[in-house]
């Protein structure tokens, strides 16, 4: 899963410069909200 999380972060890093802020905003918190997830998941490991 921490593969997956790093490759959805990777592939934002290459595409938020052409983000409008909207997009970016959103982003931003699908990814707070991916990250939070995973180390909740590792927790309950």
């Amino acid at each position: 899963a921490k593969i997956a999380v790093d490759t959805v972060v990777f592939l934002y890093d290459q595409i938020k410069d052409d983000l409008n802020p909207e997009d970016f905003k959103r982003i931003e918190n699908l990814l707070a909200n991916l990250r939070m997830n995973y180390v909740e998941k590792l927790k309950e490991s």
